[in-house]
Protein backbone atom coordinates (compact mmCIF):
# COMPACT_ATOMS: atom_id res chain seq x y z
CA UNK A 1 0.00 0.00 0.00
CA UNK A 2 2.88 2.35 0.84
CA UNK A 3 4.36 1.77 -2.62
CA UNK A 4 1.07 2.80 -4.29
CA UNK A 5 0.72 6.06 -2.31
CA UNK A 6 4.03 7.48 -3.50
CA UNK A 7 3.24 7.61 -7.26
CA UNK A 8 -0.29 8.87 -6.54
CA UNK A 9 1.07 11.66 -4.33
CA UNK A 10 3.64 12.60 -6.98
CA UNK A 11 0.91 12.75 -9.64
CA UNK A 12 -1.23 15.03 -7.45
CA UNK A 13 1.71 17.41 -6.86
CA UNK A 14 2.54 17.55 -10.60
CA UNK A 15 -1.14 18.26 -11.43
CA UNK A 16 -1.29 21.09 -8.88
CA UNK A 17 1.90 22.63 -10.22
CA UNK A 18 0.69 22.36 -13.82
CA UNK A 19 -2.66 23.97 -13.06
CA UNK A 20 -0.91 26.73 -11.09
CA UNK A 21 1.43 27.52 -14.01
CA UNK A 22 -1.32 27.35 -16.64
CA UNK A 23 -3.60 29.77 -14.78
CA UNK A 24 -2.83 33.48 -15.06
CA UNK A 25 -5.98 34.51 -13.17
CA UNK A 26 -8.82 33.08 -11.11
CA UNK A 27 -11.03 36.19 -11.00
CA UNK A 28 -11.07 39.72 -12.43
CA UNK A 29 -9.17 40.94 -9.39
CA UNK A 30 -6.12 39.09 -10.71
CA UNK A 31 -6.20 41.16 -13.93
CA UNK A 32 -5.13 44.75 -14.53
CA UNK A 33 -7.02 47.70 -15.98
CA UNK A 34 -10.03 46.82 -18.09
CA UNK A 35 -8.95 43.22 -18.58
CA UNK A 36 -11.24 40.45 -17.41
CA UNK A 37 -10.54 36.86 -16.48
CA UNK A 38 -11.71 34.44 -19.20
CA UNK A 39 -10.89 30.76 -18.72
CA UNK A 40 -8.04 31.60 -16.33
CA UNK A 41 -6.47 34.12 -18.76
CA UNK A 42 -6.63 37.93 -18.55
CA UNK A 43 -8.16 39.35 -21.73
CA UNK A 44 -9.65 42.64 -22.78
CA UNK A 45 -13.45 42.66 -23.16
CA UNK A 46 -15.03 42.64 -26.62
CA UNK A 47 -14.93 45.96 -28.46
CA UNK A 48 -18.03 48.05 -27.96
CA UNK A 49 -20.17 48.93 -30.96
CA UNK A 50 -19.75 52.48 -32.28
CA UNK A 51 -22.72 54.79 -32.42
CA UNK A 52 -23.80 58.37 -33.14
CA UNK A 53 -27.38 58.08 -31.82
CA UNK A 54 -29.36 55.73 -29.51
CA UNK A 55 -30.95 53.97 -32.49
CA UNK A 56 -27.52 52.58 -33.43
CA UNK A 57 -27.53 50.46 -30.26
CA UNK A 58 -29.63 47.63 -28.80
CA UNK A 59 -32.82 48.56 -26.96
CA UNK A 60 -31.12 47.62 -23.69
CA UNK A 61 -28.04 49.71 -24.48
CA UNK A 62 -27.19 53.41 -24.35
CA UNK A 63 -25.02 55.45 -26.72
CA UNK A 64 -22.38 57.09 -24.57
CA UNK A 65 -19.20 58.74 -25.85
CA UNK A 66 -19.88 57.28 -29.31
CA UNK A 67 -19.97 53.70 -27.95
CA UNK A 68 -22.90 51.39 -27.18
CA UNK A 69 -22.98 50.25 -23.55
CA UNK A 70 -25.35 47.52 -22.37
CA UNK A 71 -27.41 48.82 -19.41
CA UNK A 72 -28.37 47.15 -16.16
CA UNK A 73 -27.82 43.43 -15.77
CA UNK A 74 -27.22 42.80 -19.46
CA UNK A 75 -23.99 41.94 -21.22
CA UNK A 76 -22.69 42.33 -24.78
CA UNK A 77 -20.93 44.70 -27.14
CA UNK A 78 -23.92 47.05 -27.32
CA UNK A 79 -25.36 45.98 -30.65
CA UNK A 80 -26.66 42.84 -28.97
CA UNK A 81 -27.29 42.70 -25.21
CA UNK A 82 -28.08 39.47 -23.39
CA UNK A 83 -29.45 39.07 -19.88
CA UNK A 84 -26.87 38.39 -17.22
CA UNK A 85 -27.06 35.20 -15.19
CA UNK A 86 -27.67 35.56 -11.43
CA UNK A 87 -24.57 36.72 -9.59
CA UNK A 88 -23.38 34.47 -6.73
CA UNK A 89 -23.80 35.97 -3.27
CA UNK A 90 -20.15 35.57 -2.39
CA UNK A 91 -19.09 37.81 -5.32
CA UNK A 92 -19.10 41.43 -4.15
CA UNK A 93 -18.61 44.63 -6.15
CA UNK A 94 -18.05 48.19 -4.93
CA UNK A 95 -20.66 50.93 -5.20
CA UNK A 96 -19.35 52.07 -8.60
CA UNK A 97 -19.84 48.71 -10.27
CA UNK A 98 -22.45 46.05 -11.03
CA UNK A 99 -21.96 42.29 -10.82
CA UNK A 100 -22.38 40.61 -14.24
CA UNK A 101 -22.29 36.95 -15.27
CA UNK A 102 -21.82 36.43 -19.00
CA UNK A 103 -23.91 33.43 -20.18
CA UNK A 104 -20.90 32.27 -22.18
CA UNK A 105 -18.82 32.10 -18.99
CA UNK A 106 -21.25 31.14 -16.23
CA UNK A 107 -18.50 30.39 -13.76
CA UNK A 108 -16.79 33.74 -14.18
CA UNK A 109 -18.69 36.64 -12.60
CA UNK A 110 -17.10 40.08 -12.86
CA UNK A 111 -17.69 43.66 -11.75
CA UNK A 112 -18.57 46.04 -14.59
CA UNK A 113 -17.87 49.68 -13.80
CA UNK A 114 -20.62 52.27 -14.25
CA UNK A 115 -20.40 54.80 -17.06
CA UNK A 116 -17.66 57.40 -16.60
CA UNK A 117 -15.84 54.98 -14.29
CA UNK A 118 -12.92 52.73 -15.15
CA UNK A 119 -11.28 49.76 -13.54
CA UNK A 120 -7.98 50.52 -11.82
CA UNK A 121 -5.07 48.11 -11.49
CA UNK A 122 -6.19 47.07 -8.01
CA UNK A 123 -9.64 46.06 -9.32
CA UNK A 124 -11.60 49.05 -7.95
CA UNK A 125 -13.79 51.24 -10.18
CA UNK A 126 -12.56 54.84 -10.08
CA UNK A 127 -13.98 57.92 -11.77
CA UNK A 128 -12.46 58.95 -15.08
CA UNK A 129 -10.94 62.40 -15.44
CA UNK A 130 -12.52 64.91 -17.82
CA UNK A 131 -10.13 64.11 -20.66
CA UNK A 132 -11.00 60.41 -20.47
CA UNK A 133 -14.69 61.21 -20.42
CA UNK A 134 -14.75 63.42 -23.49
CA UNK A 135 -12.18 61.48 -25.49
CA UNK A 136 -9.66 63.15 -27.78
CA UNK A 137 -11.08 66.61 -28.54
CA UNK A 138 -7.71 68.36 -28.80
CA UNK A 139 -5.90 68.45 -32.14
CA UNK A 140 -3.09 70.19 -34.02
CA UNK A 141 -0.24 69.18 -31.75
CA UNK A 142 -2.42 69.60 -28.63
CA UNK A 143 -3.21 67.09 -25.93
CA UNK A 144 -5.95 67.01 -23.31
CA UNK A 145 -5.02 67.67 -19.70
CA UNK A 146 -7.25 67.31 -16.63
CA UNK A 147 -7.36 70.55 -14.63
CA UNK A 148 -9.40 70.97 -11.42
CA UNK A 149 -12.42 68.91 -12.44
CA UNK A 150 -12.30 70.21 -16.00
CA UNK A 151 -10.01 69.84 -18.98
CA UNK A 152 -7.83 71.96 -21.21
CA UNK A 153 -5.87 71.56 -24.45
CA UNK A 154 -2.14 72.11 -24.20
CA UNK A 155 0.77 71.71 -26.58
CA UNK A 156 2.18 68.22 -26.21
CA UNK A 157 5.90 67.44 -26.00
CA UNK A 158 7.69 68.33 -29.22
CA UNK A 159 5.41 71.33 -29.90
CA UNK A 160 5.46 74.92 -28.69
CA UNK A 161 2.68 77.49 -28.54
CA UNK A 162 3.01 80.45 -30.91
CA UNK A 163 0.67 83.32 -31.66
CA UNK A 164 -0.71 83.53 -35.19
CA UNK A 165 -2.94 86.56 -35.59
CA UNK A 166 -5.35 86.59 -32.66
CA UNK A 167 -5.11 82.87 -31.89
CA UNK A 168 -2.42 80.54 -30.69
CA UNK A 169 -1.31 77.36 -32.43
CA UNK A 170 1.05 74.55 -31.50
CA UNK A 171 4.09 74.56 -33.78
CA UNK A 172 6.47 71.66 -34.16
CA UNK A 173 9.84 72.17 -32.47
CA UNK A 174 12.83 71.47 -34.73
CA UNK A 175 15.01 69.75 -32.14
CA UNK A 176 17.86 69.37 -34.64
CA UNK A 177 18.19 73.14 -35.08
CA UNK A 178 17.46 73.96 -31.46
CA UNK A 179 20.06 71.54 -30.09
CA UNK A 180 22.79 70.66 -32.64
CA UNK A 181 24.30 68.20 -30.16
CA UNK A 182 21.01 66.33 -29.76
CA UNK A 183 22.42 63.27 -31.53
CA UNK A 184 25.64 61.37 -30.71
CA UNK A 185 28.89 61.80 -32.63
CA UNK A 186 29.09 60.41 -36.17
CA UNK A 187 25.31 60.67 -36.66
CA UNK A 188 22.92 63.13 -38.27
CA UNK A 189 19.67 64.46 -36.83
CA UNK A 190 16.34 64.35 -38.71
CA UNK A 191 13.40 66.34 -37.42
CA UNK A 192 10.00 64.62 -37.30
CA UNK A 193 6.52 65.80 -36.34
CA UNK A 194 6.74 66.37 -32.61
CA UNK A 195 10.04 64.56 -32.27
CA UNK A 196 13.34 63.74 -34.01
CA UNK A 197 15.51 60.77 -34.88
CA UNK A 198 19.25 60.10 -35.00
CA UNK A 199 20.74 58.04 -37.83
CA UNK A 200 24.36 56.95 -37.99
CA UNK A 201 26.45 58.26 -40.88
CA UNK A 202 27.65 55.96 -43.66
CA UNK A 203 30.36 53.67 -42.34
CA UNK A 204 28.97 53.70 -38.79
CA UNK A 205 26.40 51.58 -36.99
CA UNK A 206 24.36 52.10 -33.83
CA UNK A 207 25.38 50.23 -30.69
CA UNK A 208 23.14 49.04 -27.86
CA UNK A 209 23.75 52.26 -25.90
CA UNK A 210 22.80 54.43 -28.90
CA UNK A 211 26.32 55.47 -29.90
CA UNK A 212 27.56 55.26 -33.50
CA UNK A 213 30.74 53.21 -33.92
CA UNK A 214 32.83 52.84 -37.06
CA UNK A 215 32.21 49.82 -39.26
CA UNK A 216 35.07 49.70 -41.76
CA UNK A 217 35.65 46.38 -43.49
CA UNK A 218 38.21 47.56 -46.06
CA UNK A 219 41.19 46.38 -43.99
CA UNK A 220 43.73 44.83 -44.56
CA UNK A 221 43.75 46.01 -48.18
CA UNK A 222 42.75 49.59 -47.40
CA UNK A 223 42.48 52.30 -44.76
CA UNK A 224 39.46 53.88 -43.05
CA UNK A 225 39.17 57.65 -42.74
CA UNK A 226 37.88 59.39 -39.63
CA UNK A 227 34.52 59.66 -41.39
CA UNK A 228 34.37 55.89 -41.79
CA UNK A 229 35.02 56.01 -45.54
CA UNK A 230 37.12 53.30 -47.13
CA UNK A 231 40.26 54.09 -49.15
CA UNK A 232 41.63 51.03 -50.95
CA UNK A 233 45.31 50.55 -51.70
CA UNK A 234 46.62 50.54 -55.28
CA UNK A 235 45.62 47.32 -57.02
CA UNK A 236 42.35 47.03 -55.06
CA UNK A 237 38.83 48.40 -55.49
CA UNK A 238 35.88 48.80 -53.09
CA UNK A 239 33.13 46.29 -53.83
CA UNK A 240 29.45 46.56 -52.96
CA UNK A 241 30.05 45.17 -49.45
CA UNK A 242 32.51 47.92 -48.55
CA UNK A 243 35.52 45.60 -48.76
CA UNK A 244 38.71 46.13 -50.75
CA UNK A 245 38.92 43.45 -53.42
CA UNK A 246 41.87 42.64 -55.68
CA UNK A 247 41.81 44.10 -59.21
CA UNK A 248 42.52 41.40 -61.81
CA UNK A 249 44.53 43.47 -64.29
CA UNK A 250 45.00 40.43 -66.51
CA UNK A 251 41.23 40.17 -66.98
CA UNK A 252 41.04 43.57 -68.69
CA UNK A 253 40.08 43.93 -72.34
CA UNK A 254 43.64 44.97 -73.15
CA UNK A 255 46.47 43.13 -71.44
CA UNK A 256 48.91 45.36 -69.54
CA UNK A 257 51.70 43.17 -71.01
CA UNK A 258 52.04 44.60 -74.52
CA UNK A 259 54.74 42.15 -75.73
CA UNK A 260 53.56 39.45 -78.11
CA UNK A 261 55.78 36.95 -76.35
CA UNK A 262 54.77 37.91 -72.80
CA UNK A 263 51.87 36.77 -70.66
CA UNK A 264 50.15 38.43 -67.68
CA UNK A 265 50.03 36.84 -64.22
CA UNK A 266 47.70 38.30 -61.54
CA UNK A 267 48.75 38.62 -57.90
CA UNK A 268 47.04 40.10 -54.83
CA UNK A 269 47.29 43.85 -55.39
CA UNK A 270 49.64 43.68 -58.39
CA UNK A 271 50.50 41.82 -61.61
CA UNK A 272 53.60 40.69 -63.46
CA UNK A 273 54.59 40.02 -67.07
CA UNK A 274 56.62 36.91 -67.86
CA UNK A 275 57.85 35.47 -71.13
CA UNK A 276 55.95 32.65 -72.75
CA UNK A 277 57.57 29.31 -73.40
CA UNK A 278 60.03 29.62 -76.26
CA UNK A 279 60.69 33.29 -75.50
CA UNK A 280 63.46 34.92 -73.49
CA UNK A 281 63.92 38.36 -71.95
CA UNK A 282 66.18 40.63 -74.02
CA UNK A 283 66.36 44.40 -73.62
CA UNK A 284 63.10 44.36 -71.58
CA UNK A 285 61.35 42.54 -74.40
CA UNK A 286 60.37 38.91 -74.79
CA UNK A 287 62.02 37.68 -78.02
CA UNK A 288 61.84 34.25 -79.53
CA UNK A 289 64.76 32.03 -78.59
CA UNK A 290 67.16 30.79 -81.37
CA UNK A 291 67.00 27.11 -82.15
CA UNK A 292 69.46 24.98 -80.25
CA UNK A 293 72.68 24.62 -82.19
CA UNK A 294 74.02 21.59 -80.34
CA UNK A 295 74.08 18.18 -82.05
CA UNK A 296 75.49 14.78 -81.24
CA UNK A 297 78.28 13.84 -83.70
CA UNK A 298 80.77 10.99 -84.10
CA UNK A 299 84.43 11.31 -83.07
CA UNK A 300 85.57 12.32 -86.57
CA UNK A 301 82.64 14.78 -87.02
CA UNK A 302 82.06 18.38 -86.03
CA UNK A 303 78.70 20.14 -85.45
CA UNK A 304 77.98 23.12 -87.65
CA UNK A 305 74.57 24.84 -87.79
CA UNK A 306 72.85 21.76 -86.41
CA UNK A 307 74.52 19.31 -88.82
CA UNK A 308 77.38 16.84 -88.30
CA UNK A 309 80.23 17.16 -90.86
CA UNK A 310 82.81 14.36 -91.43
CA UNK A 311 86.19 16.10 -91.21
CA UNK A 312 88.23 12.96 -91.95
CA UNK A 313 87.61 13.48 -95.63
CA UNK A 314 89.76 16.61 -95.43
CA UNK A 315 92.23 16.01 -92.59
CA UNK A 316 92.43 12.26 -92.21
CA UNK A 317 90.89 9.98 -89.62
CA UNK A 318 93.36 10.87 -86.85
CA UNK A 319 93.13 14.62 -87.28
CA UNK A 320 90.58 16.67 -85.33
CA UNK A 321 89.45 20.21 -85.72
CA UNK A 322 89.29 22.66 -82.85
CA UNK A 323 86.63 25.30 -83.26
CA UNK A 324 88.54 27.59 -81.03
CA UNK A 325 91.24 28.20 -83.61
CA UNK A 326 90.82 30.67 -86.42
CA UNK A 327 91.71 28.00 -89.00
CA UNK A 328 89.06 25.59 -87.77
CA UNK A 329 86.43 28.25 -88.08
CA UNK A 330 87.23 28.94 -91.70
CA UNK A 331 87.43 25.24 -92.48
CA UNK A 332 84.02 24.60 -90.84
CA UNK A 333 82.46 27.42 -92.79
CA UNK A 334 83.84 25.98 -96.02
CA UNK A 335 82.76 22.47 -95.15
CA UNK A 336 79.33 23.72 -94.16
CA UNK A 337 78.85 25.43 -97.46
CA UNK A 338 79.94 22.32 -99.34
CA UNK A 339 77.58 20.22 -97.27
CA UNK A 340 74.71 22.58 -98.03
CA UNK A 341 75.46 22.49 -101.75
CA UNK A 342 75.61 18.68 -101.65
Amino acid sequence: MRFLLRPILALVIITILFVGVAKSCVSDKDCKGEERCYKYSCKKPVNLHQCTKPADCHKDAVCHREKCHCRGRTVGEGLVCKASLPCPKEHHCDSNALCIVDPRYPKNPYCRCHLDFKKSDNGACVEMNECEKIGNVCYGGRGCKHVDGNYGCFCIDGFTEVLVGYSSVCKDIDECKKSPDKCPANSHCTNTEGSFKCDCKAGFQKTADGACEMVCSCRPNGECSDEGKCSCYAGYFENGEGKCEDIDECDADESPCDDEGSECKNHQGWFSCSCKQGYAKKYDKCVQEEKEQMCKCAENEECYQGKCIDTSLFFGSSHSIHVSSQLSVHVLVLLGNLALIA
